[in-house]
């Protein structure tokens, strides 16, 4: 006689998600459909992850459901609980896997801090994981040997204070009756779990939970958000995390669109469009749309990575269109020369930029396709290069981006455009 997990539902409430995970899909065109975990699904772990906004999480209510079978006689009582396996946090979880790497590096150097470093690391793996424990439970099993759908409470782990993340957990399922009170183990589970700071915001929605809602969660654009954000505690941190993720690209994926005219690449204004599904095969080394890009995708790639995550960004535009507004030198995304975009000496009809806000010049900027000169002398100097990450846009007086961006007799010109802020759809 033995008990028998068949089933397991981390999303069991498509409106409510104080205790229940996020609706997500696998990406544009296919959805999740059932259980996070299956005995006899074919697709591992990984392929149906499970994400939780921790702020939105109410420690009391969190649980998922389950199914049980039972092999023989239906014990006339029956507790089934799960404790931690390992792995509770992997090498994945960045704490350990830098502690370990400091660890490594320091050992020829300084074996004392070595072992310091090694000591965090061990401490880091054996944190609680970030569901906790399922306590004991009872579970009633019918004639049939089967429980039908049972709620198990979570206690929480470290969930609702958790940092951005992506993190393997593994339960330890065991079991005990009347006539067998030692608790005995009869199965593993394995998941892999997104953590973000919030509900995402538009584009992407968390209603109506159904299949041909294309702007659920897409579980791939999860992976990479949360690997860049990872860590990351604020939605401030987190917007300029992913602006910096993003500017990465520009070391060997993406750069500034000069050989075709700096147009979109991956973003169709007209049709209010932007075609994640290009960007993310780009983002993990395929073709995608090519290896060109302007400030529309960047902003489009920005807002929407981290909106996903709980932050709150706009696709936002400044200047006037006509005339253009000038430059002082910068560096745009893949190039490393400072100069004027494309070294044209044109300037820009407008650009447009991750935005927080109403996009008014008070508002923090994310800037993934240009990098400014924050030395803001009128004298021949050496650059200070600065990725506009998260300062305000500034009036014509302050010293921030606006004059860090245009050149002095453009600043009227490059002014806010708050009524053109935007989230494009996702295809």
């Amino acid at each position: 006689m033995s008990a028998s997990l068949k089933q397991l539902l981390f999303n069991h409430d498509a409106t409510d998600k104080r205790g229940s995970a996020l609706n997500l899909r696998i990406d544009y065109d296919e959805a999740i459909v059932g259980p996070e975990w299956s005995r006899t699904s074919v697709r591992l772990p990984i392929e149906l992850p499970i994400a939780y906004a921790a702020r939105h999480i109410d420690p009391g209510a969190l649980g998922i459901f389950a199914n049980f079978s039972w092999n023989g006689l239906p014990p006339q009582r029956l507790e089934i609980q799960a404790v931690p396996a390992q792995p509770r946090l992997s090498d994945a979880d960045p704490r350990t896997a830098l502690l370990r790497s400091l660890a490594d590096s320091w050992a020829p150097i300084n074996p004392t801090l070595s072992r310091y470093y090694a000591s965090l690391a061990e401490l880091a793996a054996d944190a609680p994981p970030i569901l906790g424990r399922i306590p004991p439970t009872p579970v009633t099993i019918g004639a049939d040997g089967e429980s039908g759908a049972v709620f198990l409470k979570l206690n929480g782990g470290r969930l609702r204070a958790s940092a951005v993340g992506i993190h393997e957990i593994a339960w330890r399922w065991q079991y005990r009756t009347a006539t067998s009170p030692r608790w005995q183990d009869f199965d593993t589970s394995f998941h892999r779990i997104f953590t973000t700071l919030d509900l995402p915001a538009t584009p992407w929605l968390q209603e109506p939970a159904e299949v041909w809602n294309s702007a659920l969660p897409w579980s791939g654009a999860l992976e990479l958000a949360c690997s860049w954000a990872s860590g990351a505690r604020l939605k401030r941190d987190v917007a300029a995390m992913i602006c910096a993720g993003v500017h990465a690209m520009g070391y060997g994926q993406i750069e500034y669109g000069c050989p075709v005219g700096a147009r979109e690449m991956y973003t169709n204004t007209p049709m209010g469009i932007f075609d994640l599904t290009a960007f993310l095969e780009r983002a993990r080394g395929g073709l995608g749309n090519g290896p060109y890009v302007n400030c529309t995708d960047c902003a489009c790639a920005v807002s929407t990575f981290a909106n996903l995550l709980g932050a709150d960004l706009w696709q936002g535009r400044m200047g006037q269109y006509v005339p253009a507004f000038m430059l002082r030198d910068s560096q745009t995304i893949g190039h490393s020369s400072w100069g004027s975009p494309c070294n044209l000496g044109l300037g820009f009809m407008f650009h447009e930029v991750g935005w927080s806000g109403d996009c008014e010049q008070d508002d923090a900027i994310y800037d993934a396709s240009v990098v400014v000169d924050s030395n803001l002398s009128p004298f021949a100097h050496l650059p200070v290069p600065l990725l506009p990450a998260g300062i305000p846009f500034g009036s014509i007086w302050q010293t921030f981006y606006r004059r860090m961006l245009a050149a002095p007799e453009s600043l009227l010109i490059c002014h806010p455009l708050p009524e053109e802020r935007r989230r494009r759809a996702l295809i």
